[in-house]
This record gives structure tokens, C-alpha cells and sequence, in this order.
């Protein structure tokens, strides 16, 4: 394996002694990522050797230049030249052209079969909220979000319905190793061992339910586009990004909607909102809050003079709250139609945001429609990752219309 490291930089750097990775970060990522967007430039990060940038033009900029900066060596902290990976890396995040637009396009016909699914998703979702309003008092994460997209995305993959509950444990796992070796990663790596197991067997061809976007995934083995291990591959990145993320989303809405009668007055009053408050959500929670890239050649970005084989941490939530970008970008405001960064930008752009919106969007307008009163019951727990950002509870108390 041929380690790669990069150079200290020389001449006039902005140098930001800063760990993106302690607790106080990952409690609060907007006060380390202010920093970094407030200083115009990117920075220098000693701790992990890297760039990083904050601003929302320049992390556009990067997302778009695919060329200089990235993918293939790896999206997280250290990539798979200088660390041992614990599985391969993802087809759809670790590629650039031309392999990954030919990955993507493997994936693309079983991700636009998914919008069919919409009526099957809405009938799950007023159930589930009928259930919930009858009981008064619930939690957003683990009695709502968690359960739905849990079913009805292992049911659109057409995974086996054994030994689902092993999808969150691989999940954060997953969304741990893009980060330094911590605490969270070994708690993870504990959790998720099993998991590990569960998800390898479940994504081959023989364990997926025929008609799923699981299995159509190996239509492009068959058409000799992909190989029979691509495919397994590939429905696995699927899975690691169709879960986490979705859910985050979905419980930061309904905290920010319980604490704002206004907003959901409005919403409920109007349930077609339902979009506009989840868009809102990638915006300002940011549930996937960094992203990085390789540098392959001597560029000069950002006000700064970078070199080949360096490493650049992309602040996705400092981009999110841009004042340049966004007016009043420390206010939830499910009015804005400004687009974000929450899923990316470019080539790399998240294949399934469609999926993870019309999933948003379905349950949040369930709850709309059913839900005259939606109040705190309890305060919000985070729950700490090293790469998404969201919650372990959400309580909620309800009154039906």
C-alpha cells in the first residue's frame, strides 16, 4: 500500500488548530465551521495535515471540479491508500469517470422506479401516524422515522425482512469510518460486527426479492454492464446512504416544527410545505456536515496554493449557513427556495436524494394532515457521529385535528 502524505504548507496560510472530531464539535460543527468560512480562505488544519473550506462558493467550486479534487481514492478522512479499509470501497462515492458515471448508470433505472412506490409509501405513512396520534406522546427517531424508513426502504430494495434491525448498527458504523480512529468508531465497530455479516449476505442476488431496486441492480449484470460482485457492491452503498441521512432529516424537522407553533400552524395548514420544511432541514442541520476529496494536481483555490496529494475537508455545514449564500442562515425558514449543498453538488451529487425527499416529504405531510398540535415533550438528545449529524431522540406530544 503506498502512503501518502501531504506537505506543510509554506508562505502566508491561515492555520486553524481546530478537531472537527471532539465532542464539542460534533455538538456544535457551525462554531468550528464559521471559523473556517470566516477566514475568506481555505485554511490549513496541523492536526490532520489537510485543507479545508467553508465557503458556500468555494465548496461548489470543488464539488464541480472532479478532475483535481477526487473521489477516487477515497471520501473520508484517510483514504484507502494510506488505511485499511473494513470493507471495499463504495462504487458510487470512491469513483470518479469513467467507472462512476457507468455505476450510476447501472443504479439509475431502480432508483426512478422507486416514485411507482409513492401511493404503497403513503398508505405506511398515514398508518404509522395514526398510531402514533392515538398514543398522545412519541419519539421522533425511534418510533417514527426509524421504523418507517427502515420498512419501506428495505421493502423498495426488496431486502430480506429477517434481520433488518442490523441496517442502523451497519449504518453508523459505516458513517463512523469516515472519520479518525475514536471512541465512536470502536463503539460502532462493536455494534456493528454483526451487521457487517447480515448486510454482505443480503446484498447478493440470491437474498434480494425479485422487483426490488435491489434486484434490478443485477439487470446490469445480466445486460454485461456490471459484474455480478459490482452489483453487490453497489446495493450495499445504497443501502448505507438510503437510511442515516433520510432519518436525521426527518427527526431534525419534526425538533425545529415543535419548537416553532408558527411553522406548524402553517404546515398544517398546508401540507404541500411538507418539501419545502425537509429542504429546509438539509440546509440547516446539514445531517451529512463534511465531505472530502484528494487533490491530484498543483491547483491554486480557494486564495491558496495547493499541492498533489493533499487532502480537502469540505464543510458542508458552514457552506449551509453561508450569509453570502443565505439571508439569515441561523434561522430555520422552510420559505427559502435558495438550493443547498445538503446532498452534495455535481457529478458526485447524491443518487438518491429523490428518494430521500419523497420519503421526507410523505411522512412529514401525513403528520401535517393528522397533527393540529405538535409540541416538545421532553428535550432532543444528539446522537454523535463522526460524519452525520442528528439526533437518538426527538420526544414529541400531539393533538390530533
Amino acid at each position: 500500500m503506498t502512503t501518502v502524505t501531504a506537505e506543510q504548507p509554506l508562505g502566508d496560510v491561515d492555520v486553524c488548530d481546530i478537531d472537527p472530531y471532539s465532542e464539542e464539535s460534533l455538538r456544535n460543527p457551525l462554531a468550528y465551521a464559521s471559523r473556517i468560512r470566516e477566514a475568506g480562505r481555505a485554511v490549513w488544519i496541523p492536526r490532520y495535515e489537510m485543507w479545508a473550506i467553508g465557503r458556500f462558493d468555494h465548496v461548489k467550486a470543488a464539488l464541480e471540479n472532479w478532475q483535481v479534487f477526487v473521489s477516487g481514492f477515497g471520501t473520508a478522512l484517510n483514504d484507502w491508500r494510506n488505511k485499511k479499509l473494513w470493507r471495499p470501497p463504495s462504487l458510487l462515492l470512491d469513483t470518479d469517470p469513467p467507472d462512476h458515471e457507468r455505476y450510476r448508470a447501472a443504479l439509475s433505472p431502480a432508483v426512478a422506479s422507486f416514485r411507482a412506490r409513492r401511493p404503497e409509501l403513503e398508505t405506511r405513512a398515514a398508518e404509522l401516524v395514526e398510531r402514533l396520534v392515538a398514543l398522545g406522546r412519541f419519539d421522533a427517531v425511534t418510533d417514527l422515522a426509524e421504523p418507517f424508513i427502515t420498512r419501506v426502504f428495505g421493502d423498495a430494495v426488496g431486502l430480506p425482512e429477517e434481520g433488518r434491525e442490523h441496517l442502523l448498527p451497519y449504518g453508523e458504523l459505516a458513517f463512523n469510518s469516515f472519520g479518525p480512529e475514536n471512541w465512536l468508531v470502536e463503539k460502532a465497530r462493536h455494534k456493528g460486527g454483526p451487521a457487517v455479516e447480515w448486510v454482505t449476505q443480503a446484498c447478493r442476488r440470491s437474498s434480494l426479492k425479485p422487483g426490488g431496486m435491489g434486484a434490478m441492480a443485477f439487470q446490469a449484470v445480466d445486460a454485461g454492464k456490471i459484474g455480478e460482485e459490482e452489483a453487490e457492491r453497489l446495493v450495499r452503498s445504497f443501502l448505507t446512504a438510503g437510511l442515516d441521512t433520510t432519518i436525521n432529516s426527518i427527526s431534525a424537522t419534526l425538533r425545529h416544527l415543535s419548537e416553532s407553533p408558527e411553522d406548524w400552524a402553517r404546515l398544517h395548514a398546508d401540507p404541500a410545505l411538507a418539501r419545502a420544511a425537509f429542504e429546509e432541514t438539509l440546509r440547516f442541520e446539514s445531517p451529512a456536515t463534511i465531505l472530502y476529496r484528494c487533490i491530484e494536481a498543483d491547483i491554486e483555490f480557494a486564495g491558496v496554493q495547493m499541492k498533489k496529494g493533499g487532502k480537502l475537508m469540505l464543510s458542508v455545514i458552514g457552506a449551509n449557513h453561508d450569509p453570502n449564500q443565505f439571508s439569515e442562515p441561523g434561522r430555520y425558514d422552510m420559505s427559502r427556495r435558495t438550493p443547498s449543498v445538503g446532498f452534495g453538488w455535481g457529478i458526485h451529487t447524491c443518487i438518491g436524494q429523490m428518494i430521500a425527499r419523497t420519503e421526507g416529504e410523505i411522512l412529514l405531510s401525513a403528520m401535517a394532515k393528522r397533527i393540529a398540535q405538535l409540541k416538545p415533550a421532553g428535550e432532543a438528545v444528539r446522537r454523535l457521529n463522526n460524519t452525520v449529524r442528528g439526533f437518538g431522540s426527538v420526544p414529541l406530544s400531539v393533538i390530533a385535528r
